[in-house]
């Protein structure tokens, strides 16, 4: 790398920067208003950057850019273009709470908030990628450039055509975020790397052809398993303990199938349906016979004597006759997802108020049900109970209706995040479950609640229906103590 593949840019107007769809903290935006949400997914740290930069201007740190058709695309301070964006237009903001927010910076500080920075722009792909990896050190609470983690990092190079140390795992993660599986910033793609052998890539439905994943099963499976797996690793469920050793990673793959309606292994999924088919095979013999012209002996005397010899069965003879089950191998503690009461014996009552019967009716319901044997009626009255939770928190805090229940979700666990009622991390994980940021609907959130009536593809399993509400808990319990 050199300053002389570098040129300043003196004066850009902000309009003319456009933030880059394939930046690691944006991954695969659509267009620039998708850009900024994804960004936004860390709104606490955005919020005091931008505050940092309403106040005291931007960083010396130049931005990096590249030219592209007549404007600049964001190589290095997606985050700060963003600030500026947003400082200088707040209807850019997805949500009313943060438009506020932002709308009091500006008129607060609005000598301070400038329309038009200084870059770094070069056509140097090499001397860009250098630069970028060498700055991301100390995130000052958000004020300053936040570390990239080895995601984010190999996210980076895989971008820009550089070798990656963590390639195959980040090809499965890009993988799940193209079909609307959020994976988090922090998600641990070292502890992923540890048990993404060609073996355990089999078992969670991919093959490897030309050097990519492409799934060799039932994509909703895959999706499932892959929704399992990265909602594990967020909520902690699962460490990088639980995938220490090749026999760890073998057995957390096994439950994660289980839990995704599959047998344990592929190798199983493949003798049951060996066996079906030698089972028809047989049925279809057995007909054959048995509509077939009897041939031979057809006295009383002979067809008794050419039946199957009855054989009494005793204790041991059962024991001598089969061999002893295997032992199963010990597997993972996940047994949250297993219960088979939606709402768990030890879960935190919802403090809803008794006047309010037609809720208090569809709690009763679903604690009577048994999630296991009633996913979709348990589903179908969850969604009942979450839209109801929302309806009542924005009536008693004069929320807006939006119209759509998940961007109502998404606004009001803002507004509770705000007013300190939940934290970062519940407000992240709602967020992830209401479906707004999802661009698939096969997978299990808020919106894809509405689909199970109407689409035949739409079964969720009993699994995926306890993760949900063990998300979306926080939020309804919220919407009740307000």
């Amino acid at each position: 790398m050199s300053r002389k593949d570098f040129e300043l840019k003196i004066n850009t107007p902000i309009s003319d920067i456009l933030l880059d769809t394939k930046n690691p903290r944006i991954r695969d935006g659509s267009d620039q208003a998708d850009c900024i949400a994804r960004i936004l997914r860390k709104e606490d740290h955005l919020k005091v950057l931008m505050e940092d930069i309403a106040k005291n201007g931007l960083t010396t740190a130049p931005i990096l850019v590249k030219s592209q058709n007549n404007k600049y695309v964001v190589m290095d301070g997606n985050r700060r273009i963003t600030a500026l964006k947003l400082l200088n237009n707040p209807k850019l903001c997805p949500n009313t709470q943060l438009k506020n927010f932002v709308t009091d910076l500006k008129e607060k500080y609005a000598k301070n908030i400038i329309n038009k920075v200084d870059v770094l722009s070069s056509t140097n792909d090499d001397a860009i990628a250098q630069e970028i990896l060498s700055r991301h050190d100390g995130e000052q609470g958000g004020a300053g450039q936040v570390n990239w983690n080895a995601y984010l990092r190999t996210i980076f190079l895989m971008n820009n055509s550089h070798p990656a140390e963590y390639k195959r795992s980040a090809q499965y993660a890009m993988w799940a975020e193209e079909q609307g599986i959020w994976v988090d910033d922090e998600f641990p793609i070292t502890a992923l790397n540890r048990f993404l052998t060609q073996e355990n890539i089999k078992e969670l439905g991919f093959s490897i052809v030309d050097d990519k994943l492409k799934p060799n099963i039932s994509i909703d499976k895959v999706k499932q398993i892959a929704q399992l797996l990265f909602n594990d690793f967020y909520t902690k469920a699962a460490t990088t303990d639980t995938v220490r050793t090749p026999a760890l990673a073998s057995n957390y793959v096994k439950t994660v199938r289980i839990r995704a309606g599959l047998p344990g292994s592929v190798a199983e999924e493949q003798q049951k349906a060996t066996s079906a088919n030698n089972n028809t095979t047989v049925q279809n013999n057995q007909h054959a016979t048995s509509q077939a012209p009897n041939q031979s002996n057809t006295s009383p005397a002979n067809t008794n004597s050419t039946s199957t010899t009855s054989i009494p069965v005793t204790p041991n003879h059962q024991q001598t006759s089969q061999q002893p089950a295997p032992r199963p191998a010990p597997t993972p503690v996940l047994n949250s997802w297993d219960r088979n009461k939606l709402f768990g014996t030890k879960a935190p009552q919802i403090p809803i108020p008794s006047t309010e019967t037609k809720v208090t009716d569809i709690v009763a319901e679903i604690r009577k049900l048994n999630v296991k044997d009633n996913p979709i009626a348990v589903a179908m009255l969850l969604r009942g109970l979450i839209e109801l939770s929302d309806k009542f928190y924005r009536t008693q805090n004069t929320l807006t209706d939006i119209g759509k229940l998940g961007k109502n979700i998404t606004a009001s666990a803002n507004h509770m995040h705000q007013n300190g009622k939940i934290n970062a991390s519940e407000l992240d994980a709602i967020i992830r479950f209401s479906g707004v940021a999802n661009v698939n609907d096969n997978l299990l959130h808020v919106e894809s609640l509405q689909k199970i009536m109407h689409r035949e593809t739409h079964n969720p399993n009993y699994q995926l229906v306890n993760t949900f509400w063990d998300n979306i808990a926080p939020f309804v319990r919220t919407c009740w103590r307000s």
